[in-house]
Parts: C-alpha cells; sequence; structure tokens
C-alpha cells in the first residue's frame, strides 16, 4: 500500500490530507470548492499526480474557456505508410494542458492507422495552447489534440511538381488495395467491453482508505469514470459521484495502484472507458 505521506513528500505538496487540502483550496479561484472542479489523476511510466481540472464549461464572472490549440498540428506520414495511399490520415489525443499552455500527458483515442500513434504523440506532447480559463484566470484543463499527416511526395505529384506518381513499383499497388479493402483492421479505436478478446481482469491493486486529521476515515461510495489503456493502466479519472472529498481522494489514491490485463480486441492493443464505484466501510 502507498505511503500518503511519502506521495506527497516526494512532490513538493503537504504531508498531510488537511494541509493537502489547504494546498488544493490555496491554487482554486476564489476559493472555490474541490467540487466546482474536476479531480484527474494522472498516471504515466509507474508514477501519478493529482491535478485539478475545472469544469470550464460552469457559469462564472470572469472569462472562461477551454485549452485553445496555436498551431495547426500537421507531419509528415512515416515513411513505411506512404504506400497505402491514405486519405486524410490523423490521429486524435486527449491530453492534459497546463496553467502554462503545455502538453503534460495525452491519451491517444483514435488513429487512422495504428503506426501513426507514436509519431503522433511525440508531435502532441510537442504542442502549444493558450491555457484555459476559469473566472479569466489560467488553470489546468483537457482538450482534444488531432494530428494530421501528409505526404508531400504525393501531393507534389497531384499539384504537377514532380514527375514521378506515388506507386514506384507493382508491390505499392497491391499494398494499397489490400489496405483499403481492409483498412478498418489497421484502424485503432476505443473498444466496448463486449469486443474484448477476453473479460477485463484487475491483475493488481490495493484499496487506500485515507483519514481526515481527526482520524477518521473515509466513509461512503463514489463513482469514477476512467479510461484502461493498451498497457493496462488507468488514465485520467474523473469523479462523477462521490458522499465527500475524502471518499474521492481515497477512491483516486486506489486506482493509481490499479492494473488490468492489457486490453486486446481482435488480437490488436486497445483501450476502453469504463466506470469504477467505490465503497468505503466498516
Amino acid at each position: 500500500m502507498i505511503s500518503t505521506r511519502r506521495f506527497f513528500k516526494r512532490r513538493g505538496k503537504p504531508e498531510t490530507l488537511a494541509g493537502y487540502r489547504k494546498w488544493l483550496q490555496a491554487g482554486t479561484p476564489d476559493g472555490a470548492s474541490g467540487w466546482s472542479w474536476i479531480i484527474y489523476a494522472v498516471l504515466a511510466m509507474g508514477s501519478a499526480s493529482f491535478v485539478l481540472t475545472p469544469q470550464l464549461d460552469a457559469a462564472d464572472n470572469g472569462e472562461t474557456r477551454h485549452p485553445q490549440l496555436k498551431a495547426f498540428l500537421e507531419i509528415q506520414v512515416p515513411e513505411q505508410l506512404r504506400k497505402y495511399s491514405m486519405e486524410r490520415p490523423e490521429a486524435h489525443f486527449l491530453v492534459m494542458v497546463n496553467e502554462k499552455g503545455k502538453v503534460t500527458e495525452a491519451l491517444c483515442l483514435g488513429a487512422t492507422h495504428r503506426d501513426l500513434i507514436q509519431p503522433g504523440m511525440s508531435r502532441a506532447m510537442k504542442a502549444k495552447f493558450d491555457p484555459g480559463l476559469r473566472d479569466g484566470q489560467p488553470v489546468t484543463a483537457w482538450a482534444i489534440a488531432t494530428v494530421y499527416f501528409f505526404d508531400a511526395v504525393q501531393e507534389a505529384w497531384w499539384a504537377g511538381g514532380i514527375d514521378v506518381p506515388l506507386r514506384v513499383d507493382t508491390s505499392m499497388g497491391v499494398d494499397e488495395r489490400f489496405y483499403h479493402l481492409f483498412q478498418s483492421s489497421f484502424a485503432y479505436s476505443k473498444s466496448n467491453l463486449g469486443e474484448l478478446d477476453d473479460e477485463l481482469l484487475l491483475v493488481e491493486g490495493s484499496l487506500i482508505i485515507l483519514s481526515d486529521k481527526q482520524g477518521n476515515k473515509a466513509m461512503g461510495e463514489c463513482l469514477v469514470e476512467f479510461y484502461i489503456d493498451p498497457e493496462g493502466l488507468a488514465r485520467f479519472p474523473r469523479i462523477l459521484e462521490s458522499d465527500n472529498e475524502l471518499v474521492s481522494m481515497s477512491a483516486l489514491q486506489s486506482l493509481q495502484t490499479f492494473r488490468y490485463h492489457p486490453p486486446t480486441r481482435n488480437g490488436r492493443e486497445t483501450y476502453v472507458q469504463v466506470r469504477q464505484p467505490f465503497r468505503f466501510q466498516d
């Protein structure tokens, strides 16, 4: 079980739950309650940190907006994929954007071809945003970033800039026909639980029960929605319902220890979105 004190200390945050709550409120515009925020636990490479994300569609006195992408995200299609002559290849990512407009976390939501995920991820992580605003103040918030891919040789040929066609040998034409016949099998997308090759199983995890400064343990229930990525990690959790803040924080800390059997569909990696209830009682 993870030590709450050690978890907070190694991230330069308060070492107690009471101190952590005060730290959260200090960073909240106008001292707003934590319940006016969506709470995320960002999980990456075996580490985790809590990020408060405001509900930017809520009514505020000042300007409120989601993060705004500063520039069109476009890169050249990988060389090994040129032979498919894909029409409008792209990859979509859910990203977390901090108060400075920097992307700190990304999850691929879909791609025309699976081999577009890695280069698309690299480009999405380097994207620059105008940060989201709540009541006129910059805040950490999520956004959708789409990376578009182009083929410079193909575009030059279409424009009449070169005389050499894209298909330089017979095999490229065969590969292209094969791709267009079975392109859905090359694509990457979210799956429903019923589409998975195997039942989604939790293979590792601990239930962490936090206590308040009086020593009272978390009591109650909450419902959390989150993604399970191709590695079986819980990503971008969101509190949907909760009896109280202590229960929410206990659920999120528990969730960061969870590891699921990596989800696959037709033998290929995929991801799912699930809802998990948590109940804390004596």
